[in-house]
Parts: C-alpha cells; sequence; structure tokens
C-alpha cells in the first residue's frame, strides 16, 4: 500500500510462493512455473545497470532458507538487486535507497 500510495508510477509485485499449500495444489503451482526461494516482492523498475529489486520479507529472526540463498545468489549473478528485509521499515528503505540510485 505505501508504495501505491507514495510511488504511483511503480510497478511492484507480490510472488506468493509461501504459505501451506495441500499437495494436489502445491503439484499444479509447480507445474506452472512456481520455484522454491523466490523472494516475496519484484519492483519492475531498472536502476543503475540493474534490471529490478527483488525483496524477501522475514521476520526479525525469520530465516533465509538455503533455497532462498541459492535463488537470491542467481538472481544478483544475473543483473538484479536483491534485498532480505526484517520490517516494513527495512522495505520501504529498501526500496528507496534503490530508486535514488543513479541510472
Amino acid at each position: 500500500m505505501w508504495v501505491r500510495a507514495f510511488h504511483p508510477d511503480l510497478l511492484l509485485i507480490a510472488i506468493p510462493n509461501g504459505g501451506y499449500r495441500k499437495a494436489t495444489e502445491a503439484i499444479k503451482l509447480k507445474a506452472e512455473g512456481v520455484v522454491a526461494g523466490a523472494p516475496d516482492l519484484l519492483l519492475l523498475e531498472p536502476r543503475n545497470g540493474l534490471h529490478a529489486l527483488f525483496i524477501e520479507m522475514k521476520t526479525e529472526d525469520g530465516i533465509v532458507s538455503p533455497e532462498q540463498k541459492k535463488i537470491h545468489a542467481e538472481l544478483i549473478q544475473r543483473g538484479y538487486s536483491v534485498n532480505v528485509c526484517r520490517s516494513f521499515e527495512e522495505g520501504k528503505q529498501a526500496i528507496n535507497n534503490y530508486l535514488r540510485a543513479d541510472n
């Protein structure tokens, strides 16, 4: 909601990978292309030579899984920015910092 209120020109997409799924639903989602470890949010805005910003939202004591670490490294290698944020304020700061980067 913050992005839509203060940056209505930006396209921020949620990637709903988390949560419990029934086995049949999980199979269907995997067939559709859901990838374990994909970050929670995607800001489709190139900045400073980077293609876009991915944000993984975690609780204060949340653990980044091995699958998430692998995907994060692959995204960075492919020219994306990836941030792990543990609060709304950290997420907001990550977006603002990314947007301030020189093109």
